[in-house]
């Protein structure tokens, strides 16, 4: 306006207009955070992030921002002027900046369906490795094994899925021919295999062909440049069996293999190892001798052992020798000071099976101190299996017969739901709720965030206590809390079973 003196004033990023009528005006800016991919809006406009993240707003104005996921991301809370995952408000009185999170809810799994992703089994019931958004949509195979031979085991085209750190690969053992045409291999004897997580670049990590020199349980090292697996394979790397199974190392390339353990003498085995938060230690079940020498345990007991990366410092963590005292399948803590594993050993901790060799989730120190029993059953069937520390170490989740109400007896006709407990034993919750037989949900998996949790389950679809047709395998996911149960693949004809899932990092 002409003869208009106007003077306006910026404070701590914020314009001030002082003068001609002008309202003051606030900067607000939002921040996309997360391995996952999202937009959020604003109402009124002016915010569109992706595209334009901040925007000016006059003072006392409000204004309502909404998050929006893409395929294979979840939006999962805000942080800065909100929190929570509903709709963020805020009232424009200072400079406010909005974080918005959205983690990427890509899950891969193991599935006998059809290759073309109809509902129906497989040609021979062969396995392949498969990919899915965590909104059910996407659905993908990532390899593609049909052949008549490497169904016998129902590992053709993959089982064990991992993936890579970065999202970016997979691992997963296979008993498919070594060139990766779709024919199996020599004698079915498994490989680890790794796979883009777009489905190309497939190619063996290990290359035995003799009968029984299998390789399985791979395991990705924390900065994603080395595989760890047990292997059947003789100690000196030759394509022969060897009289245990050892744990193995390989670069991310198949480069480098080494052993980490060196048993020769059968009944002396080692199995599923599991590296440390910070690689430089590995964990795995052994049935070998109490003092490392090469030699069984007594009655072959298995025991939760600790060994370094390079294959120094093999120590047990538990120690037991009573038929049927076998601890199993080890999980570290997120900070590496803890591993959580499943045990039929006497639940008072003494060297004794426990009643009934009922399985139990326990927990143990990372230098062998502490042990400690996290569920306490006795009852036939009323068993707890395969155990997973939430991502800031303050649950466990696993998979139970129990009864729902926490008593010391099995459930209905035996049915396996998911569980959830404190680290310390305290609050044992069921999350899911079947009783009906052949409705069972097992192998839960954590997402990044520890806000949602996947499995899978024969429970129809529809989410009534009742087996689905055929009583055929999906894979599922519900929030943390129990809530949201939510098939992720929907198959019904036999044989088209979907198992072993696991969200990307």
């Amino acid at each position: 306006m002409k003869g208009a003196n106007l003077t306006c004033l910026f404070v701590a990023s914020a314009l001030i207009a002082c003068g001609g009528g002008n309202t003051a005006k606030y900067p607000l800016t939002v921040t996309l955070t997360g391995t996952g991919s999202g937009r959020v809006t604003s109402n009124p406009s002016g915010i569109d992030c992706g595209s334009t993240c901040s925007a000016s707003l006059g003072t006392g104005s409000s204004v309502t921002l909404s998050a929006s996921a893409t395929a294979g991301s979840d939006f999962t809370g805000w942080s800065g002027a909100c929190s929570g995952t509903g709709a963020c408000s805020v009232t424009m009185d200072a400079a406010k900046a909005v974080n918005a999170r959205f983690t990427s809810s890509r899950v891969v799994f193991i599935s006998a369906r059809k290759l073309d992703g109809t509902d129906a089994p497989n040609a021979n019931g062969t396995t392949n490795i498969w990919r899915v958004n965590g909104d059910g949509t996407g659905l993908t195979a990532l390899t593609n094994a049909t052949a008549l031979g490497t169904s016998s085991s129902g590992n053709g085209g993959g089982v064990s899925p991992e993936w890579s750190p970065d999202g970016g690969k997979i691992v997963f053992r296979s008993s498919r021919k070594l060139d990766g045409s779709d024919a199996p291999n020599a004698n079915l004897t498994m490989n680890i295999w790794r796979v883009n997580a777009d489905g190309t670049g497939l190619m063996p990590l290990t290359n035995t062909t003799a009968d029984s020199a299998n390789s399985a349980g791979p395991q990705w090292s924390p900065d994603g440049t080395k595989v760890v697996f047990h292997s059947g394979r003789k100690l000196d790397g030759t394509d022969a069996l060897n009289g245990a199974f050892n744990i193995w190392q390989t670069n991310a390339d198949g480069t480098g293999p080494r052993i980490i353990t060196n048993a020769a003498t059968p009944g002396a085995d080692s199995a599923l190892p599991q590296w440390s938060p910070d690689g430089t230690k590995i964990v795995f079940s052994s049935s070998r001798k109490l003092d490392g020498s090469d030699a069984p345990n007594l009655n072959r007991t298995y025991n939760i052992w600790r060994v370094n990366a390079d294959g120094t410092g093999l120590m047990p963590l538990t120690n037991a020798t009573a038929s049927g005292a076998d601890s199993l399948a080890p999980h570290w803590s997120p900070d590496g000071s803890k591993i959580v594993f499943y045990s039929t050993r006497k639940i008072d901790g003494t060297d004794a099976a426990n009643l009934n060799r009922t399985y139990n989730i326990w927990r143990v120190n990372a230098d062998g101190t502490g042990l400690r029993i996290i569920t306490n059953a006795t009852a036939p069937g009323a068993n707890s299996f395969d155990p997973q520390w939430s991502p800031d170490g303050s649950k466990i989740i696993f998979h139970s017969s129990r009864k729902l109400d926490g008593t010391d007896a099995a459930n209905a006709n035996g049915t396996s739901n998911i569980w959830q407990a404190n680290a310390d034993g305290t609050g044992p919750t069921p999350l899911t709720m079947a009783t009906a037989a052949g409705a069972g949900n097992v192998t839960p998996r954590w997402s990044p965030d520890g806000t949602k949790i996947v499995f899978y389950s024969s429970n129809k679809l529809d989410g009534t206590d009742a087996p689905n047709a055929n009583q055929t395998s999906n894979i599922w996911r519900m929030n943390a809390d129990g809530t949201g149960r939510t098939p992720l693949t929907t198959a019904t004809s036999n044989g088209a079973s979907s198992f072993s899932p696991s969200f990307s990092p």
